[in-house]
C-alpha cells in the first residue's frame, strides 16, 4: 500500500530533540493551555547515528494468510466477543482479512496502553520487524519507529505518496499503526488500493508491464536526510523487483510503484523508463476510485499491507517480490466489514 507523508515532520522531531533534557513533555493546544502528553516513554527517541541497523541478507519467510479459515470466524462473525486484536487466536485470519481488503481498521485498541514488548511480540507474528534505517526509533526498540507533532506546529504543504522500504530484498508487508494522542481536527491518512490501481489499466497495457524490474534505491534519500542533519543508521542500498507484484495469498497482482525510490526501468531505455514511471506515478495520484481516506482517533489500529500525530507503526518484512504470469482475467473489487467492535475499513 502506499500513504501520504508530512514533510515537515522531520522538523518536529529536531524540536522535540532539542526540549528532551527538560523534562516530561506538555502539549499546546491553539489556546495556549498545555497538558502533559500521556504516553512519554513512546517520546524517547534514538537520535545516535552510530547505532547502527544491518543490511537484510534474505531469509526465510512465512505468508501466514495462507494457513487462515477463509471464513474467518474469529474476526467478522456476529458471535466474536474479543475486542482487542492482541486477544485474537486467529492471527492468520487477520493476515487474510489485510491481504483481501488492503487496510483494516480497528477502534478501541490496547496497543498503546501494553508495554512495548507485548506489543511487538505480538506483531513478529506476522514477519520479521523491519528496523528503519532513517530517522530517529525508540531508545531500546529500533524496530517501533514514533512520530509526534504538537498541536501548534505546521502540518507543512508537500505530502507525496510512498511504499517504506521499497529498496530492500524482503520489503516490508503488513504494517501495524497505531494512534496514541491525536487533536480531532487533524485526524486522516489517505491509503491508495494498488492491486485496483493496476486493474483500472488496460489488458495491454498490463501485459506490456509484465516481466518489466525497476531499480529502486535509497542511496539519495540517505544523502539529503545526512545534509538535513537527519539520522542515518546504514549506508543506502539499491534492489532490483518486478514493478507487478503478485500477493502470495491472494494471487492479485499490483503496482509496486515507489516514486523517489524507483531510479528506472531496466528494460527500458532511460527516457522511456522515465516518461512510464511518470505515468504510472501519475495514474495512481489521480486514481481517487481507489483510495481509502482513514479518520483515525486515540486507540485506533491501523493494519495495512504496507499531519504527524502521536503515533507509532511496527512493520514486518515479507516476501522478496514477484510476480505470477501474465492472466487478462478480471479481479473481484473490495467490500467494507463492520462487527460489534472494530470497524473494518477498505478501499473500493
Amino acid at each position: 500500500m502506499a500513504s501520504v507523508t508530512d514533510s515537515s515532520s522531520l522538523q518536529s522531531h529536531r524540536d522535540t530533540k532539542d526540549t528532551q533534557e527538560q523534562g516530561n513533555f506538555t502539549s499546546g493546544d491553539k489556546n495556549n493551555n498545555n497538558k502533559p502528553i500521556k504516553y512519554q516513554h513512546y517520546l524517547d527517541w534514538d537520535w545516535d547515528s552510530s547505532h547502527r541497523v544491518p543490511i537484510v541478507e534474505p531469509f526465510p519467510y512465512h505468508e501466514h494468510a495462507l494457513d487462515a479459515d477463509p471464513r474467518m470466524p474469529d474476526l467478522i462473525q456476529n458471535d466474536v466477543s474479543e475486542k482487542y486484536i492482541t486477544s485474537y487466536t486467529g492471527k492468520d485470519q487477520l493476515a487474510l482479512l489485510v491481504a483481501q481488503r488492503k487496510v483494516v481498521v480497528f477502534r478501541g485498541q490496547d496497543f498503546a496502553d501494553l508495554p512495548i514488548p507485548q506489543v511487538l511480540e505480538f506483531c513478529s507474528y506476522f514477519g520479521r520487524p523491519y528496523m528503519e534505517p532513517a530517522g530517529p526509533s525508540l531508545n531500546g526498540y529500533p524496530e517501533v519507529c514514533a512520530a509526534y507533532k504538537d498541536a501548534g506546529e505546521s502540518r507543512g504543504s508537500t505530502a507525496g505518496w510512498h511504499i517504506n522500504g521499497s529498496p530492500e530484498h524482503q520489503p516490508p508487508g503488513l504494517t501495524f499503526l497505531y494512534v496514541l494522542e491525536c487533536q480531532e481536527s487533524v485526524n486522516e491518512l489517505v491509503f491508495s488500493n494498488l492491486v485496483e490501481v493496476y486493474n483500472k489499466l488496460s489488458s495491454g497495457f498490463k501485459e506490456n508491464l509484465h516481466g518489466l524490474t525497476a531499480e529502486y534505491s535509497d542511496v539519495k534519500l540517505f544523502e539529503f536526510s545526512k545534509k538535513v542533519g537527519g539520522v542515518v543508521r546504514r549506508n543506502g542500498i539499491t534492489g532490483v523487483h518486478p514493478i507487478i507484484r503478485t500477493h502470495p495469498a491472494t494471487g492479485k497482482n499490483s503496482l509496486f510503484v515507489a516514486p523517489g525510490c524507483m531510479t528506472h526501468i531496466l528494460e527500458r531505455e532511460q527516457r522511456e523508463s522515465d516518461a512510464l514511471l511518470e505515468f504510472l506515478t501519475d495514474h495512481i495520484s489521480h486514481s481517487e476510485d481507489c483510495q481509502v481516506k482513514v479518520k483515525w482517533g486515540e486507540k485506533t489500529v491501523i493494519v495495512y499491507d504496507k499531519n504527524r500525530q502521536h503515533i507509532a507503526y511496527i512493520s514486518l518484512m515479507a516476501e522478496h517480490p514477484y510476480q505470477k504470469p501474465f492472466e487478462k482475467a478480471t479481479q473481484d473489487g473490495n467490500q467494507t466489514f463492520i462487527d460489534d467492535h472494530a470497524t473494518i475499513e477498505a478501499s473500493p
